[in-house]
């Protein structure tokens, strides 16, 4: 009944065969793979084939005096609700919503086969009908046998496939191009750092309210506007090596309002080494403040940017890109790959395993430093000593060597998540070249805004050095490219004869 209901559908008898939507279903059942539901497959295909043509005539002409009603009621109810689920995730998947319960029952009806009787689909569209409560019902128990859950969808930015499997082809080539290029003699160090918002007040914490009457004031959550408002941009900083991640440098970035001379005061030498704090006229990130985190990081890494062929992999954030940080990273040692724009969700080990078990922590850490605070209000140091135990806790002792590995920047991509590969739509014998990528090639990793030599990212080289290292004829062809210098060319002014004999006169006297 369910392979002929569901339009001579096999994957509608399979899934009845293995019992997926069954109203009694055990929890956490395996999902067949596909060895057994090519199995399962040829089983009812042989079962249809040995079937006699009347049984499924005898289901178009008059079903409810060949069939029993129970068997036939239940058979149209399993394909009304395998259509509903494959509706409910085509609304998912493909229009980005997730369906009310308004919107699920007045969708129902639709998906009633053509061939049920009326006494079947009254009785089905009475499902739809009823009390709100009974609807709620009904679709928390839909819910639990198909394996739904009652959720919101995570607002991203829609990537085609294709230029997901573009930007990640062109980004593991570019860093297998980059970890070859390490010396024998300097092991591999990569780092990956990212920032992320920390806010003054951490809001929305759940946990057990008590019911008091209504005569007396609800209990809230005691916060001024300000401190709701107040965030800080943490600059975290990850490494493969477990035995280097505690001397990385993890910055709180604050304004000057945020930010005392007081509480820098109050928290001077009170915090790890590691943990500093930064006041700034703005919280963002700056270029500026770039270049002196790359400082900050030399000088705490000390001897292993000798030691260590150091990379350091940053998203294309307009902070992160500019000359002077290129020329400030060769200076300290430090060589830079960047992320593909839109791609850090998959790609960046801060986005895909850091930031979410810091939050976790620190609202945790939070929530158990208010309920001690005598006013109920913690203050500014409190909550800087909170979130800098927080970091030490999950970010310096952690180990987040999986985390680079399944992203694909160790390995060589050997070893990538599940959820990577099937976001790319790759197999496991996806393999990568180590060979530079070209100028159109790693153009997709950038922001199309930026006009950037990409080429001396890829090589790790200045234009100047390029062209200095090439031969005349390539010289010649570099000086008449057409594209952009990396920095403008200024020009010094000729002074004039008399301004520098004016000016050297007494020099020249007293030298006499």
């Amino acid at each position: 009944m369910v392979y002929f209901l569901a339009g001579q559908s096999c994957a509608a008898a399979v899934d009845f065969v293995v019992g997926r939507g069954w109203e009694r279903a055990k929890r956490g059942h395996p999902s067949p793979d596909r060895d057994e539901v090519a199995k399962l497959t040829a089983d009812v295909e042989q079962a249809v084939a040995r079937s006699p043509a009347s049984a499924f005539s005898a289901l178009q002409r008059n079903p409810l005096s060949d069939f029993e009603l129970c068997d036939l009621f239940c058979a149209h109810k399993y394909v009304m609700e395998r259509s509903l689920y494959g509706w409910i995730a085509s609304q998912n998947n493909d229009q980005g919503v997730a369906p009310s319960r308004e919107q699920v029952m007045a969708q129902l009806p639709e998906h009633i086969s053509q061939q049920a009787p009326l006494q079947i689909r009254t009785r089905l569209c009475n499902l739809a009908c009823g009390s709100p409560r009974k609807q709620r019902k009904w679709l928390a128990r839909f819910r639990r046998r198909w394996g739904a859950r009652l959720g919101v969808l995570r607002v991203q930015e829609f990537v085609p496939v294709e230029e997901k499997r573009r930007k990640a082809a062109a980004y593991f080539q570019w860093l297998n191009f980059a970890i070859d290029a390490a010396p024998v003699h300097r092991p591999l160090l990569i780092l990956n750092m990212d920032e992320t918002a920390v806010g003054r007040h951490q809001s929305g914490l759940r946990g057990t309210v008590a019911t008091l009457p209504k005569a007396t004031l609800p209990a809230s959550d005691r916060a001024s506007l300000a401190d709701r408002r107040s965030y800080v941009s943490y600059l975290a900083c990850v490494t493969d090596d477990a035995r280097v991640q505690p001397r990385l440098p993890q910055v709180l970035l604050g304004n000057t309002h945020l930010f005392t001379l007081d509480l820098l005061r109050s928290c001077s030498g009170k915090l790890p080494d590691n943990v500093v704090l930064w006041r700034q006229t703005s919280s963002w990130n700056s270029h500026a403040t770039m270049r002196r985190w790359l400082t900050l990081l030399a000088k705490a890494l000390g001897p292993l940017v000798e030691e260590r062929y150091v990379v350091l992999l940053l998203d294309v954030h307009s902070s992160h890109i500019h000359q002077s940080i290129f020329l400030h990273a060769r200076r300290c040692g430090v060589r830079l790959i960047y992320i593909p724009a839109k791609m850090t969700r998959l790609l960046q080990p801060c986005d895909t395993h850091v930031f979410s078990k810091f939050k976790l922590a620190l609202r945790i850490a939070w929530q158990n430093c208010k309920s001690r605070s005598p006013a109920a209000s913690p203050t500014a140091v409190s909550w800087v000593h909170v979130v800098s135990q927080t970091i030490q806790a999950v970010i310096s002792r952690g180990s987040w060597q999986k985390a680079f590995v399944a992203d694909g920047a160790l390995r060589f991509q050997t070893q990538l998540s599940t959820r990577l590969r099937v976001e790319l739509g790759v197999d496991e014998a996806a393999v990568w070249p180590h060979v530079a990528p070209t100028t159109e090639e790693v153009a997709c990793v950038f922001p199309s805004r930026l006009k950037i030599d990409t080429l001396s990212y890829v090589l790790w080289q200045p234009r100047s050095h390029r062209v200095q290292g090439a031969r005349p004829s390539q010289r010649s062809t570099a000086a008449r490219s057409s594209e952009p210098p990396l920095v403008p060319q200024f020009h010094r002014r000729v002074l004039p004869s008399t301004f520098l004999t004016a000016r050297m006169a007494p020099i020249v006297r007293r030298l006499e």
